[in-house]
């Protein structure tokens, strides 16, 4: 039995009955890793929104994060920008990780951290609502679902009545809620923690939004005018999508984890590559150092 929970949002009602949802999500393909398993098909267009990447920057008040596109990283790491494009391929390298990114900051470089996977970053929520409320009346209440796989923290918030839908993705918890919650958090849990609503829709199903947990990318199906704005929108990093298009490879960029050319950082105050790959060097080394430091 689900513990009793409270949404922690007065505006978002958990949906015990999900029959009619589940009969649309039905309609999705149950061949996986493509975008029409996690949009339905028969809509006029699709687009394909990529997370942003981060740069991080070491400030007085800390670490500071600021949005950086693909296409920008692909020009960094001589990698190719094309539309099927994935971020493993387009970094071609290991992932830097929190240690990592931290020491290379505070050694006066700007690392890039890998985009959001499975959350949709308020920086591009705040503009998908503004283009998907113009399809949705502002008092209707979207259907938003929940991915159920974020673990034990999650299901201490959802309220016992919730419904469940079933995708070839997982199980979703089904909730209403308004438009506006649409963004990096939607559901409150204990410990101050916040899971994001991975598919959203209005009652009309004039539109369909999906966010899987394990990619950098949101898909949008709708009409041809809505995609449009979309894909035309400044402040979105947007590429058309079709049903048909693999969600996970990238045919272009190989993954090879190469280091032999241009590293993944922005060097703020000098441009020479020997004192930049020298203070990288160095930064990484004094990492290994702790790594091998630490008790295993």
């Amino acid at each position: 039995m689900r513990r009793r929970a409270g949404t922690g949002t007065l505006d978002i009602e958990p949906v015990p009955d999900t029959a009619a949802a589940q009969r649309f999500v039905d309609t999705l393909d149950p061949t996986p890793l493509t975008v029409a398993s996690l949009v339905p098909g028969g809509y006029e267009a699709y687009a394909r929104i990529l997370h942003p990447a981060w740069r991080v920057r070491h400030t007085a008040r800390g670490l500071k994060r600021s949005p950086v596109r693909w296409g920008e990283v692909a020009a960094i790491r001589g990698t190719v920008e094309h539309r099927l494009m994935q971020w493993p391929g387009v970094w071609g390298m290991p992932r830097f990780g929190p240690e990592a990114i931290h020491l290379l900051a505070e050694a006066g470089l700007a690392p890039i951290e890998a985009p959001d996977d499975g959350r949709l970053p308020a920086i591009a929520a705040r503009r998908l609502r503004a283009v998907l409320g113009t399809h949705a009346r502002p008092t209707a209440k979207c259907r938003f679902a929940v991915w159920t796989g974020w673990g034990r923290e999650y299901k201490a918030g959802v309220p016992e009545n919730t419904g469940r839908v079933h995708t070839g993705a997982g199980e979703w918890d089904l909730f209403r809620a308004p438009l506006k919650r649409l963004g990096f958090g939607f559901l409150n849990a204990p410990a101050g923690l916040h899971f994001p609503a991975g598919i959203v829709w209005p009652p009309d199903r004039s539109w369909f939004m999906a966010t899987d947990a394990e990619v950098e990318s949101t898909y949008v199906g709708g009409p041809e005018n809505l995609i449009m704005r979309l894909l035309e929108d400044r402040h979105l990093e947007a590429w058309e999508a079709y049903p048909q298009d693999g969600c996970w490879d990238d045919a272009v960029n190989p993954i090879e984890f190469a280091l032999n050319h241009r590293f993944g950082v922005i060097c703020e105050h000098e441009a020479e590559p020997e004192p930049l790959r020298a203070r990288i060097t160095g930064a990484l080394s004094r990492l290994a150092g702790r790594w091998r430091a630490t008790p295993r």
